[in-house]
């Protein structure tokens, strides 16, 4: 595709490059370290001096939004990324979710890219299964669990995720086995969604090895080993192979900052662990905890993600006989709607739009309890409230009185 406008195209994701510089560095070191932890074959020296001196290169720079919160108080981070923007030698294209706008950039182009459209998903899939000769009735297993769970849809409307999703669902033919997954892999769950969240906690997009210790310790208490001769908890954790960034060949424990293969995996996994947390003791600190993020953080710009992922989980909980009474959903429900009142409310209630789609604006299911589908059927009645106050540049008064109904 650049071929003939460019030299040369780099893509470097961002979140690789978090924990990489020191302070005071010179731009042709920064250059090799980044070119360190990109591991192209065969790069030398000769290779770098010639990107830091061309006159016709583009830089795709990936996941801005990633390393936001890291990027005032990594002094290096920001003189590389300043060099790379100011540079007339460079075009760039950074990627990034809307919430975060690199200052940077001089006059920037934005785009608003969607990725698949519906019908694209659907072609993808049987276009991929042929490729590779799979019988196609994996692929209308594949986009009837799509269309069942959209959470799983939303992700697929990337390919990098629409493959994770078939990897996922791969010899997965009934449901019982589907939730055997989650046992037999309790432990790594575990652990993967609670490094998750307090990475996201924390702002950490590469999670520290300090993190990763601290959780480790509570696996091995919660998941103790039997004898020795059963294998350890780190080794299997580390054999599963889902983070990136462990550079270490064998190693006894933590010992490289690691992430995700990207943010939206992290914020799932995050809202996966939050969940489980809803369901402990009202008394317990994890339990108090996501109750204070429901209520007083909710419209947070890094939880935006995560709190509609935690929706379709309760929602998936309900239909899959995990809670068929509904209990935890209502719990969220309640509250999200125990917020105090936000001086600009429309965010709040395009959030709660965001989680009713992820529990597919459900009022009628016959496996969803009443309460669940009264809910929903008050929550559906605001927004086309909501919609033609938009309509009419008018403020309807109604809205707030019959919203705070929902907390009974």
């Amino acid at each position: 595709m650049w071929n003939d406008q460019f030299q040369w195209l780099l893509h470097i994701p961002l979140r690789k490059l978090v924990n990489i510089f020191d302070n005071k560095e010179d731009i042709e070191n920064q250059w090799s370290k980044v070119f360190n932890v990109l591991h192209i074959p065969q790069w030398d020296t000769n290779d770098t001096k010639y990107v830091i001196n061309s006159n016709n290169g583009l830089l795709l720079l990936d996941g801005f939004d990633e390393i936001a919160n890291e990027i005032e108080k990594n002094t290096g981070l920001q003189q590389w990324l300043q060099h790379c923007t100011i540079n007339e030698n460079y075009c760039v294209i950074m990627t990034s979710r809307p919430n975060a706008i690199c200052s940077y950039l001089n006059n920037p182009q934005i785009l608003n890219v969607i990725g698949f459209q519906s019908q694209d998903i659907q072609n993808y899939v049987y276009a991929y299964f042929k490729n590779i000769q799979i019988d196609n009735g994996q692929a209308d297993l594949l986009i009837k669990k799509l269309n069942d769970n959209p959470s799983l849809k939303l992700l697929s409307h990337t390919p990098f995720y629409m493959k994770w999703n078939w990897m996922k669902l791969n010899g997965i033919t009934s449901k019982p086995n589907e939730e055997m997954i989650f046992v037999i892999f309790e432990m790594e769950m575990d652990y993967l969604s609670h490094i998750a969240w307090e990475g996201l906690r924390c702002g950490q997009a590469v999670i520290s090895c300090k993190i990763q210790q601290r959780i480790l310790h509570i696996i091995k208490s919660k998941y103790p080993r039997k004898d020795i001769s059963v294998i350890s908890q780190w080794h299997r954790i580390n054999s599963f192979g889902f983070l990136q960034g462990q550079e270490s060949i064998n190693p006894s424990h933590p010992m490289d900052p690691v992430y995700f293969p990207h943010l939206t995996f992290q914020e799932w996994l995050a809202a996966y662990y939050l969940v489980n947390c809803l369901y402990e003791s009202s008394e317990s600190d994890n339990h108090q905890q996501v109750c204070s993020i429901l209520i007083n953080q909710q419209i947070t710009p890094k939880y935006a993600v995560m709190i509609p992922f935690m929706a379709g989980i309760l929602y998936n909980n309900i239909e899959n006989k995990r809670d068929p009474s509904g209990s935890g959903l209502l719990y969220f429900w309640k509250l999200l709607h125990s917020s105090p009142p936000q001086p600009v409310s429309i965010h709040q209630k395009m959030l709660h739009m965001h989680c009713l789609d992820a529990c597919k604006a459900d009022t009628d299911s016959p496996f969803l309890p009443l309460k669940i589908q009264t809910c929903h059927k008050i929550l559906v009645g605001l927004f086309k409230s909501l919609l033609i106050t938009w309509i009419y540049f008018d403020q309807d008064k109604e809205i707030t009185h019959t919203e705070r109904s929902l907390i009974d």
